[in-house]
């Protein structure tokens, strides 16, 4: 026998009540205004008669969009290897290491080439570079070459290794500028951990702008910043001599170029040569910057 209010009619009846209610909250949000009910040892979903056509084309698209397959993940498209500018990136931090331990052309390079904040301000600004490539030790440099080298080569690997490295001297030379302003005068700090925070950033910056054109649920879309912010938060913190507000700095720095990236990506900026003089660039900067550290040091 029939339980429901007069002028309802059934709609669907099914044992399991949670699939009536599924589709009760379909039709309520669009205004109709539906019932569940139990009879005859099974769940009923009813529904005014005048809006039971309406009723059942609605819930006949709800199943059909709930049986496709959901939107694949496309894999990010490639322009590099990585590997050319990861053996750039080896090669220059071991050569200053070896520099800096042996005190070549008879100069402290540490201390001609920290992130000196007071120095800084007072024009010395290659030593936003500079310092990138200094390290205090060898489990710092060591460290800074493993994590920094595994981050590299995934960008290089999505934007070429020229642009990579062009986009992280950027952002790491934006974030040690940052960090600069941020700290007191007598701040100093040196090693290639902003830059590798910044190549975090570009990573999940560039992903995170191309994933917001695909058609992936809004989870996966925001998945490379919240996955960024973990590894921030778990490569990121130390002890009292990290300095957490470079690393900060340069994740955002980088974040912020990477998202900028896809659009010029669609010129000239994804062509082997322009990728070659990128490269080339990145070189000639960070050598123009010790050029002038060593400089403005024997001028002293």
């Amino acid at each position: 026998m029939d339980t429901w209010p007069e002028g309802y009619v059934e709609l669907l009846r099914r044992p399991d009540r949670s699939y009536c209610n599924e589709r009760y909250l379909v039709l309520r949000a669009i205004g109709v205004d539906a019932r569940t009910v139990f009879d005859d040892g099974a769940f009923a979903l009813i529904v005014p008669a005048e809006q039971a056509l309406h009723s059942a084309n609605e819930l006949i698209q709800y199943d059909a969009e709930d049986r496709s397959p959901p939107a694949s993940i496309e894999p990010l498209p490639q322009r590099g290897s990585g590997l050319y500018g990861l053996a750039l990136y080896a090669v220059c931090l071991l050569l200053v290491a070896i520099l800096q331990r042996q005190h070549f052309f008879s100069a402290n390079w540490l201390e001609i080439g920290a992130l000196d904040v007071e120095q800084l301000r007072q024009g010395e600004w290659w030593r936003l570079i500079t310092a990138l490539t200094l390290h205090l030790d060898t489990a710092h440099l060591l460290g800074n070459l493993v994590v920094g080298g595994v981050f590299a080569v995934f960008l290089g690997r999505l934007l070429g290794d020229g642009l990579a490295w062009f986009c992280i001297l950027l952002a790491a030379s934006a974030g040690n500028a940052m960090d600069a302003l941020l700290q007191a005068d007598h701040f100093a700090a040196a090693g290639a951990s902003t830059a590798v925070f910044a190549t975090l950033g570009l990573l999940c910056g560039y992903s995170w702008r191309l994933r917001q054109a695909s058609r992936v649920r809004w989870a996966l879309r925001w998945a490379p910043l919240v996955g960024g912010v973990v590894l921030l938060a778990w490569f990121g913190t130390g002890d009292q001599k990290t300095d957490i507000v470079a690393h900060l700095t340069g994740f955002l720095a980088g974040t912020g170029l990477g998202a900028l990236l896809p659009g010029l990506l669609a010129g000239k900026l994804a062509s082997p040569g322009l990728q070659r003089a990128l490269g080339m660039l990145t070189l000639v900067v960070v050598t123009g910057a010790w050029l002038l550290a060593l400089t403005h040091s024997a001028q002293r």
